[in-house]
C-alpha cells in the first residue's frame, strides 16, 4: 500500500499549481504518459496515453492490457471488483480481476474522458457532451438524458 501511495504522489506531483490547461492529444503525446490510477480488489492499475493498462507488482508496472489506442481514465466499482478503462473510442473491462480485458466501442467510436460505476452500471461521458450507461460488459451503451 505504501508503494501505491508513493506511486500516486510521483505520478501526480508533475501536475503543479501553475500547470497549463489540458490540450487535445497529438502525435507528440505518443509514449508512456500515465493518465489515471485506480485501486481495485485485484490491485493497483494505471492507464496510459500509449494505450496500456498496467498493474503495480512490487516495484514494477508490467502491462496487463494494450488497447492500441490512447486510454485516459479508469473507473472502479464501489466493491472494487469491476474495473474499466476508457479513451479513444474504446472501453476495456476485465472479467477476471485484470488478467484479460474485453474491448467494446464507445458510442459512435468517439473519445470519452469520463467513466464511473454507479452500483453495477458503468456510466460514460464523451467529448460530444453525451452520457451513456451500460448495465454489464457486452450489453452496449444506452443514452442518458442529460
Amino acid at each position: 500500500m505504501r508503494r501505491a501511495l508513493l506511486l500516486a504522489v510521483v505520478l501526480f506531483s508533475q501536475v503543479g499549481l501553475g500547470a497549463p490547461p489540458p490540450r487535445p492529444f497529438s502525435e507528440e503525446d505518443k509514449g508512456v504518459g500515465f493518465s489515471d490510477i485506480a485501486f481495485a480488489a485485484a490491485g493497483t492499475f494505471v492507464s496510459s496515453a500509449d494505450g496500456t493498462v498496467r498493474r503495480l507488482e512490487g516495484d514494477t508496472l508490467p502491462v496487463v492490457f494494450d488497447a492500441g489506442r490512447k486510454l485516459v481514465s479508469l473507473a472502479v466499482s464501489e466493491d472494487g471488483r469491476q474495473l474499466a478503462a476508457v479513451g479513444a473510442g474504446v472501453v476495456a473491462r476485465p472479467s477476471d480481476g485484470g488478467r484479460t480485458f474485453r474491448v467494446e466501442p464507445t458510442p459512435d467510436g468517439v473519445m470519452a474522458y469520463a467513466i464511473a460505476f454507479v452500483r453495477d452500471e458503468l456510466l460514460l461521458f464523451d467529448v460530444k457532451g453525451r452520457g451513456f450507461r451500460s448495465p454489464r460488459p457486452g450489453a452496449g451503451f444506452l443514452p442518458i438524458e442529460l
